[in-house]
């Protein structure tokens, strides 16, 4: 399932959103939910989620799952978490997973789906649609406007009790782009029970604000066209997305020169962490993806 979160550093109750975003992370790791965060009104807003979020959002902070229900208690967060659990306890009729990959030139996302349904359809291209997303994580620091600091100890945690009316943060779940794809992406007719597959490739639009691609998940979502509730939803997180068709270092290597790594622009990293690096041992040369 799928929360869509309005937000934005102008506003001063926004950090209910940041906290209850951190929260549902945290909570749900098996990829239930997928948080999306939609900011309007400063350096994160993306033109591509404007109608999203006028069509959706009721002030700010607000959220919606899959685009059906309101999420009337953004905070506290255990409100919020409730409506959530009732909401994934439903059961679903659609279901829709993917793999992804950057494309070579690293300016888009190739996704690779599949799509069931437990009905049969004679209809289902002019019913259902497919749309593909990004979101990036780690964007920032940009300063975000807090009314909290003047409250008690546990009232916001992370800004009350003295914190400043004005904090450099880092955000995550930013969006960044979406597009919908309305022919094509679901056959004329489906069978229940059959899984149909399905290629797209998202480019970057030269409007969409990307710090660094490193950190960004992709997200497949089933539309219901008539209703535009979001059926089912399914996320590929930043370190599979990176690490797709990318060669693993071999667990064991016969030559006796020593490994060397560097980053994408070339500079060499003594002990490089999580990412995208090549590898450099006498002749043999690769991209590999470090865990």
């Amino acid at each position: 399932m799928l929360i869509e979160e309005f937000t934005g550093t102008w506003c001063q109750f926004c950090p209910q959103g940041i906290v209850t975003m951190d929260k549902l992370r945290e909570t749900y790791t098996d990829g239930s939910v997928i948080p999306v965060a939609v900011h309007s009104g400063d350096e994160m807003k993306a033109t591509s989620f404007s109608e999203i979020d006028r069509n959706y959002s009721d002030g700010y902070p607000s959220a919606i799952m899959n685009r059906m229900v309101y999420i009337e208690y953004i905070y506290p967060t255990e409100y919020c978490i409730e409506e959530i659990d009732a909401f994934r306890a439903l059961p679903t009729p659609s279901k829709v997973t993917a793999t992804a990959h950057f494309n070579e030139t690293r300016n888009g996302v190739i996704f690779n789906t599949k799509t069931s349904f437990c009905f049969d359809n004679a209809n289902a291209a002019d019913e259902y649609m497919l749309s593909f997303a990004i979101t990036e994580d780690n964007v920032g620091p940009y300063k975000q406007n807090s009314a909290f600091g003047s409250q008690p100890a546990g009232t916001l945690p992370g800004w009350d009790n003295g914190k400043p009316s004005s904090i450099e943060t880092i955000y995550n779940d930013v969006a960044r782009q979406i597009n919908n794809v309305t022919t094509g992406s679901i056959p004329k007719s489906v069978e229940a029970g059959k899984e149909y597959e399905y290629t797209y490739e998202l480019k970057f639009k030269a409007a969409t604000k990307i710090s660094n691609v490193e950190n960004l998940n992709a997200i497949v979502y089933l539309i219901n066209r008539k209703t535009n509730v979001v059926e089912n939803a399914y996320m590929i997180k930043s370190e599979d997305l990176l690490s797709s068709g990318i060669e693993e270092i071999e667990a064991t290597d016969n030559t006796n020169a020593p490994v060397e790594y560097f980053n994408l622009q070339g500079m060499r990293v003594k002990e490089p962490a999580n990412g995208l690096y090549i590898r450099r041992q006498g002749s043999d040369t690769r991209k590999v993806f470090v865990k």
